[in-house]
């Protein structure tokens, strides 16, 4: 795992200070070493921070040139199937010098083209420039568990694993995108290819930036898309093993490493599975940590452990550790409302410390229909077709009428909403809705949005929802290109990035994915309530019989009982109302406070708030 960074000018010249700035920007991606080339005609750079994991010789740092082609490489990542493909290569002639799957994924490039990134299995964001041609290529691995960002102006083009490298650039302008900023404080994240800053944009997952200099024009296109559904039945037996067996491959691939690898475990369905597998490969450390209430899921982690027989390691993560919030958010470079990126930073740190690997069951819930929204929405889309629309309106006037608060009412209103705007609802519960939005945002800042208190990401999703297939398959695609991409694999790049950790994640195997979204009919995601049934079939078959399944925990930090520690409480507070008015009305964020005592689900909306408002000192705002 490591940090790539680049940049292009037009007529000017770059220069080392500057690539060197850049990359050191990144050093926690890469603490092995570093390393920067400039183009013979002193118009391309590139940057490298490296985590040393296949090949540690010095031969295998980068940016790497090849032998037989005037081509560069800067990348991030791992090519699982790089064994293969070099042996393939070999056949046809080509020589290496390095064990590296680095030089593999170069030669690749040399030997076919763009063609070559659909060849690979595993996780990357690469930077190639071909010096021949004066083209630079940009691309992404399938899923999008490595970042890559970009912005271009009439005389620069940059790119780098993290926004704050870009940030240092001269030519980075520092100008706000405040839909964006609508769009986290109703989701908590800022998804698609959009991010904080105006000009500054994400490469989607499975897609390919061609940028060419002479022309300085470039273009995006996709390598890869979520599979259709196969309608031909199978035997729910024989889907078991043919999945069995396709994750275990998976995670075979994922056990190539000259470093030591370990394993997270939460004591959740998709993390034991994870663990099971891997103890039929070889002995294992495990790593679990536990926030020490009642949702702690400690005591079910030691239970797979123990019948496993992995070498274990329990952490418990407090309040105390509320500071390092600041540091991950200068990280993420943009506000992000994820509190588990606390967690996951105090975890990837902590294994660290025995390993320079880790795997992990993220994938299973988008996957496998694993949150409980899915069948919640479902409900009210069955109840939406038999209530009568008058009769369902006539109630949420009703409730509306009477300030009717609570789950039921909720639950009533979203019959009357309809099943998509019900699930929009739904998800940003926790955050600011509409009304919330209107109240907080200041008029300076409203008046600035493109489409006042709806956000582009919210139409997005009903364009994905409202697509064809079965409600459950368009929500869990929904949630796959979106909470996933752009929330979950963000924490979990950022959180172990941090620590210096490589994760990997089997379930997210590009052929884990298509075997999912293949043959996943509803049947095999939920039944009634039961979410996740093919996993639940699975474990069965390979978990203990003492195994439980429970209804899902979910790993973001309790922050609402963080807030109540006078600690952190106090720094929340200064921190809130010290602000000015630029962007929210500061006796709305007052009042919020003033009723977190009474009202503890604030806590998400003040940890948003809080975020924010740490980005905006950490980057000058």
């Amino acid at each position: 795992m490591c940090g790539v960074s680049g940049y292009v000018f037009r007529t000017g010249k770059v220069e080392q200070r500057l690539i060197s700035k850049m990359t050191d920007v990144m050093q926690h991606r890469g603490p092995d070493a570093s390393g920067t080339w400039i183009s013979p005609d002193n118009h391309v750079a590139l940057g490298h921070r490296r985590l040393s994991i296949i090949d540690l010789s010095s031969n295998a740092n980068q940016p790497m040139q090849s032998k037989s082609r005037p081509v560069v490489v800067s990348f991030n990542g791992e090519i699982y199937n790089y064994k293969e493909i070099r042996q393939d290569l070999i056949s046809q002639g080509c020589q290496f010098r390095t064990e590296s799957d680095t030089e593999v994924l170069l030669e690749a490039y040399c030997h076919w083209g763009e063609d070559c990134f659909s060849r690979f299995d595993g996780m990357f964001a690469v930077a190639i420039y071909d010096i021949e041609s004066r083209r630079l290529i940009l691309a992404r691995d399938r899923v999008g568990k490595k970042p890559l960002y970009y912005f271009k102006t009439n005389d620069t083009f940059a790119f780098a694993s993290e926004i704050p490298a870009l940030l240092v650039h001269p030519s980075f302008q520092k100008i706000l995108n405040p839909d964006a900023i609508n769009e986290f404080f109703t989701f908590g994240y800022i998804s698609n290819t959009d991010s904080v800053w105006r000009h500054v944009h994400r490469l989607p997952p499975g897609s390919v930036l061609t940028f060419q200099l002479e022309s300085w024009q470039h273009q995006t296109y996709r390598y890869w898309e979520l599979p259709a559904s196969d309608p031909t039945p199978i035997p729910i037996g024989d889907l078991v093993d043919v999945f069995e067996s396709v994750l275990e491959k998976a995670l075979r691939i994922r056990l190539r490493s000259d470093v030591p690898i370990g394993a997270f475990l939460s004591g959740g369905l998709d993390s034991s599975i994870i663990v099971a597998l891997l103890a039929r490969q070889r002995q294992i450390k495990t790593y679990s940590v536990g926030f020490g209430n009642r949702d702690d899921e400690l005591p079910y982690a030691k239970l797979i452990a123990d019948h496993f027989g992995t070498e274990h390691h329990e952490l418990h993560v407090g309040a105390a550790e509320w500071p390092v919030l600041e540091m991950l958010i200068r990280h993420v470079g943009e506000p992000f409302g994820g509190s588990s990126l606390i967690p996951t930073y105090i975890l990837s740190k902590a294994t660290r410390e025995h390993v320079t690997v880790a795997l992990s069951g993220d994938g299973g819930d988008e996957l496998f229909g694993g949150y409980k929204s899915y069948p919640a929405t479902m409900l009210n889309s069955t109840l939406s077709q038999i209530v009568p629309t008058a009769v369902s309106h006539g109630i949420d006037k009703l409730l509306s009428r009477y300030q009717v608060k609570g789950r039921v009412a909720r639950n009533l209103r979203r019959v009357a909403m309809g099943p998509l705007p019900g699930h929009m609802d739904r998800v940003a519960e926790q955050h600011f809705n509409t009304i919330r939005r209107d109240s907080l945002f200041s008029d300076h800042f409203k008046s600035s949005l493109m489409a006042p208190l709806e956000t582009p990401e919210r139409r997005r999703i009903y364009d994905i929802v409202s697509g064809p297939g079965t409600l459950l398959d368009r929500l869990t695609r929904c949630d796959f290109n979106r909470w996933m991409v752009d929330s979950v694999l963000v924490k979990v790049d950022r959180a172990s990035m941090a620590s210096s950790l490589e994760v990997r994640c089997p379930l997210l195997d590009h052929h884990v994915v298509e075997f999912a979204y293949a043959n996943m009919g509803r049947n095999l995601r939920t039944v009634g309530m039961t979410r996740k049934r093919m996993l639940q079939l699975l474990g069965r078959k390979i978990l203990p019989k003492s195994f439980s399944y429970r209804r899902k925990q979910g790993f973001g930090a309790p922050v609402a009982n963080w807030f109540r520690e006078p600690k952190v409480a106090k720094i929340v507070k200064e921190l809130l109302l010290d602000q000015d008015e630029l962007f929210f009305k500061k006796s709305v964020v007052a009042r919020y406070l003033d009723e977190f005592s009474e009202d503890a689900s604030n806590g998400q909306r003040i940890f948003l708030l809080t975020v924010f408002s740490l980005w905006r000192e950490s980057f000058g705002i």
